[in-house]
């Protein structure tokens, strides 16, 4: 078993709480804005524009870009941020 430092700990869980933060904001940005959300069995996240193709990504980033990187996607779509 690997030990870290209980500071490393903390700024990893700080870091995923953001990102969790950041999604569930985009994802009630979408909804507000007529695009219907579903959370799949194996944990993605399937975004179903009122009109154009349905995009799917990961619920949870692991790359840092990976939510920049979402939005985008989505934008492409339609999606006004």
């Amino acid at each position: 078993m690997v030990r870290i430092g209980r500071w490393l700990r903390r700024s990893l869980w700080s870091i995923g709480s953001i990102v969790s933060k950041e999604m569930k904001a985009l994802r009630r940005a979408a909804e507000r804005a007529g695009w219907r959300v579903a959370l799949t069995k194996r944990g993605h996240y399937k975004w179903f524009p009122p009109e154009g193709r349905m995009v799917v990504t990961a619920s949870t980033p692991s790359d840092h870009r990976a939510l920049s990187n979402i939005k985008s996607m989505l934008r492409k779509e339609g999606l006004v941020l």
